[in-house]
């Protein structure tokens, strides 16, 4: 490459249409159904601006909370965040609404926010292709097999919904489609195991759940619960990625110990189930429905952990990482934590729906401060990255355990499909030794 070539790109202004990314926040600030459509076409990584980035971000947590959507209630999040003069400030935001007279065109500013966001990708990744082709520290076939992986994910990103008419659903599709919906009710939800979870929550194929608490709550141990409970009433299989809870013979106790509801040693150190007894559960429960994956042979970067799991997922009905905070994690030159997390989210959940499995993520939230002496119960947004960990997933769960009691609750934070669920909290017992949980009377 010539030194004016690389002189010419240097100076060139990368691919974006500022304009069209006012019109678009306007339009949601003016139309909560626009903030329904963007949520669906576009990432907060395909504004170019950082500060557009931040205010999508807080546009869609409004609407998820079902907050009124204003200038002056955004304002008061970025201020909180510290962000308020970086996003223009309170006048920015009325002025860019007061330039937008409505949401008519927001399907059209999307399109054209999206497309050259893609265009602005493509430059990135073959920048980046073409710089570690002239350092050849790697062998070309691990280059080009890691540029195939990437195009073909851009390619997936373009042909979504939006970018207007070039991909229609045919009509004779639809129609079939709702008439499956009409006869059936569509997709079916399985019990969770605890009828008073099941009252907020029932767990459906194709979707992304994320669970996060604070350390010691019992996300990991609540998670082989949900497993034990899913396999033993529906028949689910599962695909396990849990370094967590490595070595092995850790996670499998666990799961004997709840499918059987007795400890392996009781408090005096005496044998509680017999060989025989957890030898049949290993032999008729455990080893036709769980494949475990070992993060000792594989390394942990988080294409060859997908990778590992994919080739695992024939008859598997559920996934689960656990802890998302133990993969390795390396971002492109020039990518931001939090379009690294959006695009890893959105990855993983096609991987779901595409496999029509569910896939349930564990991360732990970053250090909370205690309210009153005692922890306050986490959230997505306290996970650490990005509100992503909000925005992306289907379901969001945070698990509480108080100490004193034992009692244990399982917050059902985001709902994102109505038929499966509704938000609330929702209390169990539990029961130490065996470590599974039951449902408090009267249920």
């Amino acid at each position: 490459m010539s030194k004016k070539i690389e002189q010419d790109m240097l100076l060139r202004v990368p691919p974006q249409a500022v304009d069209m990314e006012q019109a678009s926040l306007a339009a949601m600030i003016l139309d909560k159904d626009a903030v329904s459509l963007a949520i669906e076409i576009i990432e907060p990584e395909y504004y170019y601006k950082n500060s557009h980035r931040e205010i999508f971000t807080v546009i869609v947590e409004l609407f998820n909370k079902n907050i009124e959507i204003d200038p002056l209630s955004i304002s008061e999040i970025l201020k909180e965040r510290g962000s308020l003069d970086e996003s223009g400030g309170f006048y920015y935001l009325a002025e860019i609404v007061n330039s937008t007279p409505s949401s008519v065109n927001i399907e059209h500013y999307l399109d054209v926010i999206k497309e050259r966001a893609l265009s602005r990708f493509l430059i990135k990744e073959c920048d980046m292709l073409i710089n570690r082709a002239y350092e050849q520290s790697e062998e070309t076939t691990t280059l080009l097999s890691y540029a195939e992986n990437k195009f073909s994910e851009l390619s997936d990103i373009g042909t979504k919904k939006g970018l207007s008419d070039k991909i229609i659903i045919p009509k004779d599709v639809m129609k079939s489609d709702f008439d499956e919906y009409y006869e059936t009710g569509g997709e079916k939800s399985v019990s969770t195991g605890w009828a008073n979870i099941d009252e907020y929550w029932t767990v459906g194929k194709s979707q992304q759940t994320v669970i996060t608490g604070i350390p010691g709550s019992g996300k990991s141990n609540w998670m082989d619960a949900l497993m034990v409970n899913l396999t033993h009433q529906s028949k689910w299989k599962w695909v396990v990625f849990s370094p967590e809870n490595m070595p092995v013979s850790r996670q499998v106790r666990s799961l004997v110990e709840k499918y059987l509801e007795e400890p392996m040693f009781k408090y005096d150190n005496t044998r509680g189930f017999t060989k025989e007894k957890y030898t049949k559960v290993l032999n008729e429960f455990v080893y036709p429905n769980f494949k475990f994956i070992n993060p000792f042979t594989v390394d942990r970067k988080l294409e060859t952990v997908l990778s590992a799991i994919r080739k695992n997922l024939e008859g598997a009905d559920g996934i689960v990482i656990d802890p998302w905070n133990e993969i390795e994690h390396t971002r492109p030159n020039g990518m931001t934590e939090t379009e690294y997390i959006g695009m890893s989210l959105m990855k993983m959940r096609d991987e779901a729906i595409k496999n029509k499995c569910h896939l349930f993520i564990i991360a732990h939230p970053t250090k909370l401060k205690k309210e009153d002496g005692k922890y306050p119960i986490a959230t997505p947004y306290d996970i650490s990255g990005s509100a992503n960990w909000w925005n992306k997933p289907d379901n969001c769960l945070s698990i509480y355990r108080d100490f004193a009691t034992d009692q244990v609750s399982v917050c059902i934070q985001k709902i994102r499909i109505k038929d499966f669920g509704k938000i609330g909290k929702v209390g169990l017992n539990y029961i130490k030794g065996s470590g599974h949980y039951e449902t408090p009377l009267p249920y």
